[in-house]
């Protein structure tokens, strides 16, 4: 056969993605309108409209014969497409065929795996191969078969070279080796993270099945076939994808959406992989959908009965007993109906299959004390079995108080090394506890401290060791409970009661406890120097828990100076010294390693400052403390640095999860109000104004509760800044009236963070109401005022004054201000790949050029801003949408 009539291909191609593209009721007054010299091909784009109304998987499979069109002879062994030969057939797909071939060219001669779309398909199938290409390229992950060559034959067929992934089908894989349940979970886990990378790099599959995802003989998961997949933030303007792809699915993996012809979102794989979950743990499939029309494949699957899978393998007892609950959960928490109501994101779903694994309660069943317990149990039956003859030997409660006493000077970074010292606790906690105590006496918690220092400074007046214990542990119950002034009197005293030249350890651990303690009444300053004098005059052997404390409490003051470099410095020390410390608890351990996360993340370096919490998390988690006040602790500061580098999105998953934690193990049921804060403000910059407004006034309610001013400004104007957007105005400003009240109130600290907020969105609240030049020396004092802005601060005010310069017409000042804004966020948001901030200061940017009248530069700021606002926040994030629809203006 000759050549095909590549025009008229083209042309059938153009105008079946036109009609693809119609409301059923329009498509024959389309046809009918048509020019005259292309209602020749009205027959045959009938015949292929016919075909494509089926709407499943089965129109990819079989290419149509276009019996119209030449068609060229099959591809042969030995031909040249590109600079590669083919040299055996490897598949075939609906769209494509795969071949094994082999670069012809020159260096490096390597064998890739080629594809290849099939002679005649005519959906616009050389714009999908070109945009599987761009999608593979913007993919680089160990898990995801990478892209290495693509290209044009001279008769316009694209291709593409990828790597040859030689391996089963998951659900091969594991059935032939008969894998047992856990490791398929396992296996199935990795496969979470390739594609919770892909939603990262705004990709959603669409077109998840076990045949898509490939296990090598090493054990290895590969992720193949992007051929369907859909950027999130959207194509290239002009570019619609969406309904040709929509029918390229199988159905018996496809999510309702997706075979609804609704939108799809990374919620969409994660039913498909909640399928192929199903599949791997039952050896079956929920449902098998067949031929149907797109209506009836939606009714189908919602209204399919589905099994938990554990009630699929009944003839298996002891395979259903291990699905049995926290698996049933998982798989049919990620098979829900309604996208809403699935794992809000990939790693949720891998993070609760890795829960699992490690035997802690998962996140989709509902909280129970007796869940929770049971999942403790199960992971330290070894552990309290010891534990219980232990406990039979201390039935007095004496026992539990010591212990108590014990893991709260843990918990402070205070190990006390040697039996001495650990006596001298035991002692000092029994004195307090049950010296001179009637049986039924009850003491409140300021009476027990008050008795605490009186032991501490009566009863061993003899003994320093037992006196400079005693003083450590009452100065930090002391702290805790917020009387700091009580706390240095006790340090100041005990330190000058001691020999100078007794105990060196003791006398420096009591200096770094009372310069700590200087420093959190607000003089960080002079205890940063005497943090400095401590250490420097401490002796050479000094106990390197100690010398670990001392350098960890002086890179939190770093922190608090703004001492970014300090605090990492000072970090790293600590980590150091407790990695020779092998006696060291886990607990402090963690602490120091999660302080070393934020310290690393705030200079930079987020991906290793991620690998040390992750580190800090797995200590905690093996000492059955993943849900300690020390973990939640960690895990809430990570979330902290998450958010100032513009991740609100993963911050909100882990705020919500501290929240949720502390609802439960505290008695009076709230949350910390700093904890409350903080997931407010991650609901706030996602735009989520209700669910923001209704946390601010929880935070408003504790703060009042606690008389803390500073939280109380915090929620009075971020409750403000909810209720402006949903237009609530005239509630907005009676809560900005109360802030502007609290203000001006003599006695505000300038240094806090709460302060700080404040005065930002009070000054937002001037630049809503048009009054510029107010709002403008508003930030100019935040800018210029006292203390060191850190960068997501410099970030914030100079964005604002950018916009108040643009709507005031003034563009090269504005330019100027975004500029500045712009480098500051792209500081903080360090190597990690998008940040919310930065999208902002992009879709100023891209405003700010638009007024400039530079066209290019205004809309590909638009294209990088609708980028990094949907990694981070969403895809439907207002500002999201808002940049992609400047992008299209200015494209056009």
């Amino acid at each position: 056969m000759g050549a095909p009539d590549a025009q008229r291909l083209r042309r059938m191609n153009t105008l079946l993605e036109q009609a693809l593209a119609l409301p059923a009721g329009e498509l024959d007054a389309w046809l009918a309108a048509l020019p005259t010299d292309q209602q020749a091909d009205v027959p045959l784009l009938r015949s292929m409209l016919a075909r494509a109304s089926v709407e499943s998987d089965s129109f990819m499979r079989r290419p149509l014969p276009l019996e119209a069109l030449p068609t060229p002879d099959d591809d042969q062994a030995g031909q040249m497409v590109g600079p590669y030969r083919l040299l055996e057939r490897l598949g075939e797909g609906g769209m494509a065929v795969v071949w094994l071939a082999e670069r012809e060219d020159g260096i490096p001669r390597r064998q890739v795996a080629l594809k290849l779309p099939r002679p005649g398909w005519g959906t616009g199938l050389a714009q999908r191969i070109v945009h599987e290409r761009d999608i593979l390229a913007s993919l680089e992950h160990d898990d995801i078969a990478c892209l290495y060559d693509a290209g044009m034959t001279a008769e316009g067929r694209p291709w593409l070279a990828m790597k040859r992934v030689q391996g089963e089908p998951i659900d091969q894989y594991c059935r032939s080796r008969a894998m047992p349940v856990r490791a398929r979970v396992e296996l199935f886990a990795r496969v979470a993270d390739a594609v919770a990378y892909a939603h990262s790099r705004l990709v959603v599959h669409r077109d998840l099945k076990p045949s898509n995802i490939l296990v090598t003989p090493e054990g290895e998961v590969r992720l193949l076939d992007f051929g369907v997949a859909k950027l999130l933030e959207g194509d290239a303007p002009g570019a619609d994808h969406t309904h040709a792809t929509a029918r390229a699915v199988t159905p018996d993996y496809a999510a309702p959406e997706q075979v609804g012809g609704h939108a799809v979102s990374a919620a969409t794989d994660v039913y498909s992989l909640g399928v192929v979950m199903y599949e791997l743990l039952c050896g079956e499939r929920p449902y098998r959908m067949g031929l149907r029309t797109g209506t009836e494949l939606e009714r189908a699957i919602v209204q399919a009965p589905v099994m938990r899978p554990s009630q699929r393998v009944r003839g298996d007892r002891r395979l259903a007993r291990e699905l049995r609950g926290d698996l049933d959960i998982v798989v049919g928490k990620a098979m829900r109906h309604q996208p809403d109501d699935r794992y809000p994101s990939m790693e949720s779903l891998a993070a609760d299959l890795r829960r699992y694994l490690a035997g802690e309660p998962v996140l989709a069943q509902p909280p129970s004390r007796s869940y929770r317990a049971r999942k403790f149990v199960l992971r330290h039956r070894f552990g309290l079995a010891a534990a219980a003859g232990i406990g039979l030997a201390l039935v007095a409660g004496l026992g539990l108080a010591l212990w108590q006493a014990q893991e709260a000077r843990r918990q402070a970074g205070l190990a006390i090394a040697g039996l001495e010292r650990a006596d001298a606790a035991i002692e000092f906690a029994s004195a307090v506890l049950m010296e001179g105590l009637g049986r039924d006496e009850r003491l409140s918690l300021p009476e027990l401290l008050d008795r605490a220092v009186g032991v501490a400074e009566r009863s061993f007046d003899g003994n320093p060791v037992e006196r400079g214990v005693s003083a450590l542990a009452v100065a930090e119950w002391l702290a805790r409970s917020g009387r700091r002034a009580d706390a240095l009197g006790v340090l100041e005293r005990t330190i000058a009661s001691l020999p100078e030249r007794g105990d060196a350890t003791m006398l420096t651990d009591l200096r770094c406890h009372h310069a700590y303690q200087v420093a959190r009444i607000g003089r960080q300053a002079e205890g940063a120097a005497e943090l400095d004098r401590a250490l420097a005059s401490a002796p050479a052997d000094l106990d390197n828990e100690v010398r670990a404390f001392c350098e960890h409490r002086r890179g939190v003051v770093a922190s608090e100076l703004g001492d970014r470099a300090g605090e990492l410095r000072y970090m790293q020390r600590a980590a150091q010294s407790l990695a020779q410390a092998p006696q060291a608890s886990r607990t402090v351990h963690a602490h120091v390693l999660a302080d070393l996360g934020g310290a690393l993340w705030s200079n930079g370096h987020m991906r290793d400052g991620e690998q040390a919490f992750q580190q800090a998390f797995a200590l905690l988690g093996s000492v059955g403390r993943r849900s300690s006040q020390a973990a939640l602790s960690a895990r809430h500061n990570f979330a902290i640095e998450l958010l100032a580098s513009g991740q609100p999105l993963r911050a909100l998953d882990i705020f919500r999860e501290v929240e949720a934690a502390e609802r439960r193990q505290t008695p009076s049921g709230h949350p910390a109000l700093e904890v409350l804060a903080a997931s407010a403000e991650a609901l706030l910059c996602l735009w989520r104004d209700d669910e923001a407004a209704v946390a601010f006034a929880e935070l408003a309610e504790g703060a009042q509760h606690d008389g803390d001013a500073g939280h109380l400004l915090r929620a009075l104007t971020g409750q403000a800044r909810a209720r402006w957007r949903q237009g609530r105005t005239a509630e907005a400003e009676a809560l900005y009236a109360q802030a502007s009240a609290m203000l001006q109130s003599p006695g505000m600290d300038v240094a806090t963070r709460s302060l700080f907020t404040a005065r930002l969105r009070m000054a937002e609240r001037l630049q809503l109401a048009g009054l510029w030049r107010a709002a403008d020396q508003a930030y100019e004092q935040l800018a210029t005022g006292p203390g060191t802005l850190t960068p997501e601060r410099r970030a914030e005010v100079q964005l604002a004054r950018a916009e108040i310069a643009l709507a005031e017409q003034r563009a090269d000042a504005a330019r100027a201000l975004v500029e500045s804004a712009l480098a500051a966020s792209r500081e903080r948001q360090g190597d990690l790949p998008f940040s919310q901030r930065t999208g902002r200061a992009l879709l100023t940017l891209a405003q700010v050029e638009q007024a400039r009248g530079n066209r290019v530069a205004a809309r590909t700021a638009a294209l990088q801003a609708a980028a990094h606002i949907a990694a981070t926040a969403r895809a439907e994030h207002p500002q999201a949408v808002q940049a992609r629809q400047l992008a299209a203006a200015l494209g056009g």
